[in-house]
């Protein structure tokens, strides 16, 4: 299983002073207009995999209006420009519902000459999930970090399903370390690593990351912290990719 460190552009000193890391995943909506120097900035700090997320959920949640197929092709545009191998679509079904966003996910896939990654969400239903696979070779379930699974556990016959057929899954934000090897997803993302602002401090024992909170009203140091933690996951992330 493949972990990918997410948001690690908001992180740059951090994800330097560690040497960087094998696989992340950055938002489109977070790079969007920063120029060359910065997105080559953060790529360089990636070894192996580069998933980029269109950050249109976000955007949305941001209050702000948008043209979609302006969107969409400032999006196409700059998978083009760095060579994405590996982007998901726009994941808006909530929002403008199915169709729309099975026509948005066309006209990125028709600008970049390339599959996305599409996202499954419970609400689509079995069949929709099963039409996903026959057309895809990476899916992604979404949903997870806002509780639309009422039981995770339904996630496992699906995920099973995917990769009897020879396609990979990828949990959006899951990475509940104690739950990971019931799964059997190809690969996960998370901003976990970051647990620093929440005091808490990780540790690998060779087989697993053992949390603790620091106590109530201790200082901590946050750089030292934040380097350490990723540090402690990144040896997580390599024992689970089998390296």
């Amino acid at each position: 299983m493949k972990i990918y460190f997410a948001a690690i552009d908001s992180r740059p000193n951090v994800i330097q002073a560690v040497g960087g890391v094998d696989y992340a995943l950055t938002s489109f909506y977070a790079l969007r207009g920063k120029g060359d120097a910065t997105v080559n900035r953060v790529r360089s700090q990636i070894h192996k995999s580069w998933l980029v997320d269109s950050g249109a959920f976000t955007f949305m949640n941001s209050g702000g209006t948008c043209d979609w197929e302006e969107y969409v092709d400032d999006y196409a545009d700059f998978i083009n420009r760095y060579q994405v191998r590996q982007f998901i679509e726009l994941d808006l079904y909530s929002i403008i519902g199915v169709q729309n966003t099975e026509t948005l996910r066309a006209r990125l896939e028709a600008k970049t000459h390339r599959q996305c990654i599409p996202v499954f969400h419970p609400e689509l239903g079995t069949d929709y999930y099963k039409r996903m696979v026959d057309a895809y070779g990476y899916i992604a379930l979404g949903g997870i970090v806002v509780g639309k699974w009422a039981n995770e556990h339904q996630m496992i016959p699906l995920i099973r399903y995917a990769s009897r057929k020879g396609v990979k899954t990828h949990g959006l934000g899951f990475t509940r370390v104690n739950k990971l090897k019931q799964f059997g997803f190809y690969s996960v993302d998370s901003t976990s690593f970051m647990g620093d602002r929440f005091g808490q401090v990780y540790r690998f024992d060779g087989k697993q990351l053992v949390v603790t909170r620091v106590a109530k009203g201790r200082r901590l140091d946050w750089v030292a912290t934040a380097i350490n933690n990723l540090e402690q996951w990144k040896l997580y992330a390599r024992h689970m990719d089998g390296q």
